[in-house]
C-alpha cells in the first residue's frame, strides 16, 4: 500500500511543524501535504491554478482542517467539500483547538467525519497521529454477518 496522502489546511506554522513532527515521531506515514488557508484547500481540492498538475498535488485521502482561518474558514471549506459530487465522501477531520459546542454541533452538522481538538501535550499528539494513520491503514477488518454475538450476561449481586 503506498502511503496515504493527508491535507492538513492551517494557517499556523508551527502547528503545521508540531504535526509533522508528531507524525514522524509516531510512526504516522502520512505523505503530508500542507496549505494555509481555506481558500487554497479549495483551489488545491479542486485541481485549480497552481494545484493543477495531479501527480504532484493528488487528491487527498483525507483531510484535516482547522476551523478559524483566513479567507475562507474551516467550516466554508467543509460545506464547499460536501457540495462537490467527486469529493463528497472524501474523509474530513476538523481538528482545532475549539471546545465550544456550537463549532461541535455545526461541524457534524455540515457532515464531518470527526471532530478533533489539539492535544496541548506533544505525547498526545503523537497518539493523534498514530489514530488518524491507523484510519488509513491497509488492515481489514473482516465482519461475517451471520456469526451470532455471544450472549450478554447480566451481572448478579453475587458475582461482585
Amino acid at each position: 500500500m503506498n502511503d496515504p496522502i493527508l491535507l492538513y489546511v492551517e494557517d499556523n506554522l508551527d502547528d503545521r511543524v508540531l504535526f509533522d513532527h508528531a507524525c514522524r515521531e509516531g510512526n504516522a506515514r502520512f505523505r503530508l501535504l500542507t496549505v494555509e488557508d481555506g481558500q487554497q484547500a479549495v483551489d488545491y481540492l479542486a485541481g485549480a491554478s497552481r494545484y493543477a498538475d495531479r501527480s504532484q498535488f493528488p487528491i487527498p485521502d483525507g483531510v484535516l482542517l482547522d476551523i478559524k482561518m483566513p479567507i475562507l474558514d474551516g467550516f466554508d471549506v467543509l460545506r464547499w467539500i460536501r457540495g462537490e459530487g467527486g469529493l463528497s465522501k472524501l474523509p474530513v477531520f476538523v481538528y482545532t483547538s475549539s471546545y465550544q459546542h456550537a463549532d461541535i454541533q455545526r461541524a457534524y452538522a455540515g457532515k464531518a467525519t470527526a471532530f478533533l481538538t489539539k492535544p496541548s501535550e506533544f505525547r498526545a499528539l503523537i497518539r493523534l497521529a498514530s489514530a488518524l494513520y491507523e484510519c488509513f491503514s491497509s488492515v481489514e477488518i473482516k465482519v461475517d454477518p451471520l456469526t451470532a454475538l455471544p450472549q450478554y450476561k447480566r451481572p448478579q449481586v453475587d458475582d461482585f
